[in-house]
């Protein structure tokens, strides 16, 4: 009696028990288990650098604008002053450029004006004479005076000559000067496109230049510190890590069953798991891949649990605390 009795009583706890484990269930299955992390940063070179001075300590709150280390970049001064030296020689290529074409100019002008000068000279020369022969035809008295005739189509056709060269001297003239102009302007788009190619390489020297005092883009924690000072370090390797001074990322994990309406883009609600505190977000990645769940947010103790990995954006003025635990409940459309 005594046993049937107990067994009786062993029964009504474990139904209570699935009843109560089948409520929670069912409200937790719409929700998503997460944790309040602070965007990152982690400040790293693509080539090798030396580090001069470190201003900053793990776990210091930095302004706007603070200078966090400066660096040294051993090739990007070498790299610059090769850029600048090939500027100056491309300038003064550019230079002897205009002088060559200013002075071949000069010396094809020169030589077509001597020539010019030297054909005119004879068309004035034969006209003169024509003239002095017709005036002097006018002025004879009597036809014995007219034993010489002048022969007048020679003259003439000496006259044309000269004219039909003078014509060609200015013909070739022109031709020459626009061969040498188009030779020039060729050269010089040659040179000032490449000119502008190294311009371009400077500039981008520069800003890297000014990237070796790395100042804080905003309000921040520094988190870890991995270097000392005079230090060279590889490229890509990270120097420290620095976070946003207000958390504003949720990642969520989604256990395998999953919950429906998961996607990009859909607005959930981040309610603190431990206070009544909530505000809203937007998916903005889900992960591609099954992953474990941290410790901290693990549902069940002693037993790995596994989900997918979703990634929420929350408004930056929030009193989440860093690391704090959530819940994620996706808002649903209204119809």
């Amino acid at each position: 009696m005594i046993k049937r009795f107990l067994l009786h009583g062993v029964w009504i706890v474990v139904v209570i028990v699935l009843i109560t484990y089948s409520i929670n269930y069912k409200g937790g299955n719409d929700a998503m288990v997460a944790q309040v992390e602070s965007q990152v940063t982690a400040i790293s070179y693509r080539k090798p650098i030396l580090v001069r001075k470190i201003y900053v300590s793990p776990g210091q709150v930095v302004d706007s604008g603070d200078i966090l280390l400066e660096v040294e970049r051993p090739d990007l001064a070498l790299s610059y002053d090769k850029l600048i030296n090939e500027k100056l020689q491309i300038e003064k290529q550019i230079e002897r450029s205009e002088i060559n074409f200013h002075n071949s100019v000069s010396i094809l002008q020169t030589e077509f004006e001597k020539n010019t000068r030297v054909l005119s000279t004879e068309k004035v020369e034969m006209e003169s004479i024509v003239m002095l022969e017709k005036t002097r035809i006018t002025g004879m008295d009597s036809l014995s005076d007219i034993s010489y005739t002048p022969d007048f189509t020679t003259f003439n056709n000496k006259i044309s000559v000269i004219e039909d060269q003078l014509t060609a001297l200015n013909a070739k003239y022109n031709l020459e000067t626009d061969q040498l102009k188009g030779r020039y302007e060729l050269e010089i788009f040659q040179y000032n496109s490449d000119l502008e190619l190294v311009e371009m390489e400077i500039l981008e020297l520069e800003k890297e230049k000014d990237q070796l005092i790395k100042r804080a883009e905003k309000p921040s924690t520094i988190g870890n510190l991995f270097v000392q000072l005079n230090e060279l370090v590889p490229p890509y390797s990270t120097l420290l890590s620095i976070y946003d001074l207000n958390p504003t990322l949720i990642k969520a994990f989604v256990h395998e069953n999953g919950v429906k309406n998961v996607q990009i883009g859909s607005m959930v609600k981040v309610e603190s798991i431990h206070r009544k505190y909530s505000v809203e977000g937007q998916i903005i990645e889900i992960g591609s891949r099954v992953t474990a769940f941290p410790d901290k947010i693990n549902p069940l103790l002693n037993q790995k649990s596994y989900g997918q990995e979703i990634f929420i954006n929350i408004p930056e003025v929030n009193n989440f605390l860093n690391g704090e635990k959530v819940f994620v409940y996706v808002i649903e459309d209204e119809e």
